[in-house]
């Protein structure tokens, strides 16, 4: 008999809203991938799969806040426009931040002690901002969840909103050309600057991404890999010499080109349910199983 995962109170919006938002991203990569089946008695979000084979394993949770502001709503939707009454990681002192994330793990231990006895990786993916800006407090807490292998913040954008965030960016050659190039066309096609893209006409071609920030953990028993990360996401490793989290790979330049194509293509803007599947990892799962989630 199949099992699904019992929610309940005033969370019960937001957490379903976050599993949308990594299936989304999952099916955005191209992976084969079970939903919520078990793994030693436990229901992780996604059972990642090469060649029918469990290969990893991703868990979905909302970081909250221990002191949420009296005057906002106990209970809110997981929607855009409720975006300023859900208690971000960004609003919290490191203090608070650092329990959060502790409640977070702490929660979530059974399944990455589950995954870990079956010699897979584990991934928690949280809907949030902030964490490798808090470095220390990040790093004392990881090395207590060994079986944790990374830390994931979810992200959904639109590729003309994060290319406006990156105009003042420091930016690797490559994604300065192509930033460059977004701005020509922008300006020759549409007749509308990057910086007033605010304001610009809905026929200007876009694309909604999926991605994920990710904070390897470097006391992981079972490391998180390389090929497990998405064409767009942005990962982070320790690096004791420097004290700091320090990027291993930045899917920027990625993104822009996806955008760049779109403009160069000249598509009127429609809905899309799925990112466009340009994944370094797209070819990475071979076989597909009709009776599993495949993008």
């Amino acid at each position: 008999m199949k099992r699904t995962k019992q929610r309940s109170g005033v969370l019960a919006g937001i957490d379903k809203g976050i599993e949308q938002m990594l299936e989304q991203y999952l099916k955005a990569r191209g992976w084969t991938y079970r939903w919520q089946q078990q793994v030693n008695c436990k229901l992780p979000e996604a059972i990642i799969l090469q060649n029918g084979k469990p290969v990893a394993v991703i868990e979905a949770t909302f970081l909250p806040s221990i002191e949420p502001d009296s005057q906002k709503p106990a209970e809110v939707a997981f929607a855009e426009e409720a975006k300023d009454k859900i208690f971000h990681a960004s609003e919290l002192t490191k203090e608070n931040l650092s329990y959060a994330l502790q409640e977070c793990l702490q929660r979530k231990h059974r399944q990455s002690t589950a995954a870990a006895q079956q010699n897979l990786p584990f991934l928690l993916a949280m809907w949030g901002k902030v964490l490798k800006g808090v470095p220390q407090y990040v790093l004392k807490l990881l090395k207590n969840y060994p079986e944790v292998s990374a830390l994931g913040m979810l992200h959904r954008d639109s590729a003309l909103m994060i290319a406006y965030r990156m105009r003042k960016a420091s930016l690797t050659p490559d994604a300065k050309c192509l930033l460059g190039l977004i701005e020509e066309l922008l300006q020759r096609r549409w007749r509308v600057k990057l910086e007033q893209i605010l304001e610009a006409p809905s026929r200007v071609p876009d694309v909604e991404l999926s991605w994920m920030e990710i904070l390897h953990n470097p006391f992981a028993t079972h490391p998180w890999r390389d090929d497990l990360r998405g064409v767009y996401d942005h990962v982070y490793v320790w690096s004791e010499k420097e004290k700091q989290w320090l990027a291993q790979y930045d899917g920027t330049s990625a993104v822009l080109r996806t955008l760049a194509t779109r403009l160069l293509a000249g598509i009127v803007n429609a809905p899309f349910t799925d990112d466009v599947v340009t994944s370094r990892s797209e070819n990475f799962y071979e076989e597909r199983e009709p009776t599993l989630h495949t993008a």
